[in-house]
């Protein structure tokens, strides 16, 4: 977790995520995660996010949209984000709401 903090707080001005139907829980329920949407609210970075919405992560989508322009795409495999300078990406997310373990 500590490479993906490190990696959103070096966003300066965009980023575009692509992940799975777990990834809204995974950013809105991952407390490192939240603080760096709420950091990029406060510095004005902009975020595009791409999700399948489901009725099962329809709240953490709600919340996740007060800092992000969220999309619906249904059947999203894999999770990933890029800014102007870094990537990181995970293939799975073990859970709703859980910390990774692994990710490139």
């Amino acid at each position: 977790m500590d490479g993906i903090t490190r990696t959103m707080y070096n966003v300066k001005n965009n980023a575009d995520v692509c992940g799975n139907y777990l990834f809204p829980s995974f950013s809105m329920g991952v407390k490192q995660m939240k603080n760096g949407y709420i950091d990029f609210k406060r510095r004005g970075v902009k975020i595009r996010f791409i999700t399948e919405i489901t009725k099962d992560n329809i709240d953490f989508c709600k919340e996740l949209m007060q800092y992000v322009e969220l999309r619906h795409t249904p059947a999203v495999k894999g999770n990933m984000a890029v800014s102007e300078t870094e990537y990181v990406a995970t293939a799975e997310l073990e859970g709703e709401a859980k910390p990774v373990t692994h990710y490139l």
